[in-house]
């Protein structure tokens, strides 16, 4: 199939270069959250809503901001923005509510030394392109980083799963019934 192999090749790039480090302290810092905001927009969105979901599964307290069912913020909370720029209006201006309530912030993005980037306790930077990017790459704005944050998602779904003892089994029942 025309491409198909070659969004792999470069997803399994961009992923390489991520840093382990960053990995294993947002990791931490998910673990040690009281409750877990999560949020993004348009396309890095998405993603994150997955991330959220499959949180959901692991047991922890998560709320996906803007959800009418979201409680109030509290010190202690993580919110967990993903955006590649780093510079999303909307998302900057919860980080800084957030980071008044003394809620930690963690960020996934391509600009380390972005708003939301300076904002963050803990920031995981997939080398990607980004929609503002001027790196050119096969693929469209940011799709390599909207792609790669969901394995790495995915990725520290698993991190979470070993170090909690989770499991397939132990996580389905939390799955939604009603869809």
């Amino acid at each position: 199939m025309k491409f198909f192999n070659d969004i792999i090749d470069e997803v399994m790039n961009v992923g390489n270069g991520i840093n382990d480090l960053e990995v294993d302290q947002m990791v931490a810092a998910i673990q040690s959250a009281n409750h877990i905001f999560l949020a993004g927009a348009g396309r890095s969105g998405l993603m994150i809503r997955g991330f959220a979901n499959r949180l959901l599964h692991l047991g922890f307290s998560v709320s996906i901001v803007g959800e009418i069912s979201s409680p109030h913020t509290k010190a202690g909370d993580l919110f967990l923005i993903g955006s590649g720029s780093g510079e999303t209006t909307s998302l900057v201006n919860q980080a800084k509510i957030a980071k008044e309530n003394g809620v930690s912030i963690g960020l996934v993005t391509t600009n380390p030394k972005s708003t939301l980037g300076n904002l963050a306790d803990a920031r995981i930077v997939v080398p990607a392109q980004s929609k503002q990017s001027a790196t050119a790459t096969l693929q469209p704005m940011g799709s390599s980083f909207e792609q790669t944050s969901l394995f790495l998602y995915d990725t520290m779904v698993l991190y979470l799963m070993e170090k909690t003892g989770e499991s397939n089994d132990t996580m389905k029942p939390r799955h939604a019934d009603l869809e």
